[in-house]
């Protein structure tokens, strides 16, 4: 996972120095979904992953993808339920009667992107793997 988060921070920084959006704070924004979603995957890992064999990697793959979008969708609701009702350039100053509504549409953009990315990432991490000969480690503690 540290690997993940040095890797979130750096696009974090790039995004708030040269295209940060239609918000300065954007890239704080997604900076928060992508580490919550890693925190899904990392409790994944840490309490689940000794149980997986290599043969049930499929399993792991399923579990870290399922919780790594509950916990983005649970974290990033809060957060925008918290901050986008506030004014430029903070939010968006959608009022709450407003937002509400809103949110069970920004859940299932959330939940979709943690779908494909999620599986996504650990195909590449196989490939790349399996290309320079090295084995894809998950430590468990």
């Amino acid at each position: 996972p540290s690997v993940g988060v040095t890797v979130s921070c750096m696009n974090t920084i790039v995004l708030l120095a040269v295209y940060p959006g239609e918000l300065p704070t954007g890239p704080l924004y997604n900076l928060t979904a992508v580490l919550s979603m890693l925190l899904g995957i990392y409790i994944i890992h840490r309490f689940a992953a000794k149980y997986f064999s290599k043969r049930r990697e499929t399993m792991l793959t399923v579990s870290a993808t399922a919780l790594g979008s509950i916990t983005r969708v649970g974290i990033m609701t809060i957060v925008n339920w918290a901050f986008l009702r506030y004014p430029y350039p903070v939010g968006f100053n959608i009022p709450p009667e407003a937002l509400i509504p809103m949110l069970p549409i920004i859940g299932f953009f959330n939940a979709t992107l943690a779908l494909y990315t999620i599986p996504l990432g650990y195909f590449v991490s196989r490939a790349v793997s399996v290309s320079i000969n090295t084995e894809v480690t998950i430590k468990t503690k």
